[in-house]
């Protein structure tokens, strides 16, 4: 009898999960609609104040430029150098005449609670990488009283935003506003449906200019957006970083590298894309079995960190994995991937930020989907994963792995190429559009 009960329990939880499971993306789908309509609601004042603040300094601008004085841009700098993806778009500019150009360092740290030495040690790393990369910087920053300085004490034109969080409160949008045009690039090239993240934001509806990769993203932001009033537009001329791989070409061989690049999300949270828990320790062991393969590391600036707090896995056993790939191969801890890219055969990732920059370069992309991720792709992006090469557990992955890395097989090369060409991502050079947009806005 106690057995039965227990069946009818099981059965029972079972159902409730059950439906649960069919009920909670429609739900999620209404709180989101109600969340963004209740933002949208309290800030339209300030959302209709911003835009007619566009509208006197777009008169001001085009006056100054009309009598060929340059037009003054300034690039708030992320919190971190690896996430700094406008250097082309920056060279292109600096290189006009009808431009001055700089980078605004400040306090953007995504974690909100860095310490004070951690962030000044940022703050000199992102001071040195803008003196190696020749870019002229101001310093938005005062540590003597610890906070932002008003980015009108630079003089801007236009201001860029690489990120939409985290930024000293005198220096967001509608601040900016006042006195200068605010544009916005992401500092990864957006692949998956959160569009509270990418599009939904309080930053988002405060805007100029919203530079998208392509025509299909600027219809799904909109889409996203509900059909409520923004302060500017989207604009899909594509993304800087895909500058970067323009002169890419489209043979590959053994010699390659393999790229392993894993997330730092294990947490149990909404964005989990992290597969590490479940196949880092047998990639590593893949790797070693496989010398004649040419190997890169490349982890998440966060994934160390994570690794110690959240599977509490000892500091020793961290540095150990670390340094055996080290030994592995070749293994790249900071944002100077691209090139890695580019000399490259195939991805093997979790982290959906790589999805469409890896697509650019037209090589086969292993992707680690893992069972409880609560993410999908975009719309625009559809299509393209068509193409992956996607691994749901071990057996898929060793089967990809086997056919892709040892045997050196691509049975999905014509269906990438069709997409990647479609989406706008294939040798394209989006900082001379932009550049020339933004001649065109002034």
């Amino acid at each position: 009898m106690g057995e039965v009960r227990s069946a009818e329990n099981m059965s029972a939880l079972a159902r409730i999960k059950s439906a649960i499971g069919r009920w909670l993306p429609g739900l999620r789908f209404f709180y989101g609609r109600i969340l963004h309509w209740s933002n949208w609601w309290k800030n339209r004042h300030v959302i209709r104040r911003t835009r007619d603040n566009y509208s006197r300094v777009l008169a001001r601008v085009k006056q100054k430029h009309g009598t060929g004085q340059p037009v003054n841009v300034l690039f708030l700098f992320p919190e971190s150098s690896a996430r700094w993806k406008c250097q082309s778009l920056y060279e292109v500019l600096d290189a006009s005449s009808d431009f001055n150009v700089a980078v605004a360092l400040t306090r953007m740290d995504v974690d909100c609670s860095l310490p004070t030495e951690e962030f000044k040690r940022r703050f000199e790393n992102n001071r040195a990488f803008c003196v190696a990369k020749g870019l002229k910087y101001v310093e938005a920053y005062s540590f003597e009283k610890d906070s932002g300085i008003g980015l009108d004490a630079f003089s801007p034109d236009i201001v860029f935003y690489t990120m939409p969080w985290d930024m000293p409160d005198c220096q967001q949008p509608n601040v900016v506003s006042e006195f200068a045009l605010t544009c916005y690039i992401p500092y990864y090239v957006v692949c998956h449906d959160a569009a509270y993240l990418d599009a939904q934001r309080r930053f988002h509806t405060l805007l100029y200019r919203y530079f998208t990769t392509n025509k299909y993203w600027c219809a799904y932001f909109l889409k996203k957006s509900h059909g409520f009033p923004l302060a500017g537009e989207f604009v899909g001329l594509g993304h800087p970083m895909l500058d970067l791989f323009a002169d890419t070409g489209e043979k590959f061989n053994r010699d390659d590298l393999v790229i392993y690049a894993p997330h730092f999300s294990i947490l149990k949270v909404a964005e989990r894309y992290s597969t590490f828990l479940e196949n880092g320790e047998f990639m590593l062991e893949y790797a070693m079995r496989h010398p004649e393969i040419n190997w890169c590391f490349k982890p998440h600036p966060n994934l160390r960190r994570m690794l110690e707090l959240v599977a509490k896995w000892p500091k020793e056993k961290v540095d150990n994995y670390y340094a055996a790939w080290e030994r592995v191969g070749v293994a790249c801890y900071t944002g100077e991937y691209p090139e890695l890219f580019m000399r490259s055969r195939a991805l093997i990732t979790d982290c959906s930020s790589f999805l469409m920059e890896y697509s650019a370069v037209n090589r086969p992309l292993i992707h680690l989907l893992r069972k409880d991720a609560e993410y999908r792709l975009a719309e625009p992006c559809l299509r393209l994963s068509d193409s992956f090469y996607k691994a749901k557990n071990l057996k898929e992955f060793e089967h990809i792995l086997k056919e892709v890395v040892e045997d050196f097989r691509d049975p999905n090369r014509e269906k990438r190429k069709a997409a990647i060409e479609e989406l706008n991502l294939w040798h394209v050079r989006c900082s001379d559009r932009i550049a020339d947009y933004l001649r065109t806005m002034v």
